[in-house]
């Protein structure tokens, strides 16, 4: 993976930072730390995490090192996934 590129892209920190969050409070949560929110703060951070969640289920991911969210017009013309040819001659 090439981590120069993904951190300098902004989707990476849009998508990193909601995860580590709920990572965090599932962490608290076992060891029975809750984080008492207001009921709107709760209500929009359990959208938040249920979106995350759908995303993760259908398998949507952004390639952090293109521009945007979108794929690139050489992985857009793609038939079958990529593989690196071998070296053999």
């Amino acid at each position: 993976m090439n981590w120069k590129v993904r951190i300098r892209n902004k989707w990476f920190w849009i998508t990193l930072i909601p995860a580590v969050l709920l990572l965090v409070q599932q962490v608290l949560a076992i060891f029975g730390v809750t984080i008492d929110l207001h009921d709107v703060e709760a209500q929009v951070l359990a959208i938040v995490e249920t979106v995350f969640l759908i995303l993760g289920i259908l398998g949507i991911a952004v390639d952090m090192t293109t521009d945007g969210i979108g794929d690139s017009k050489r992985a857009m013309g793609y038939e079958k996934p990529w593989k690196e040819e071998s070296n053999e001659l």
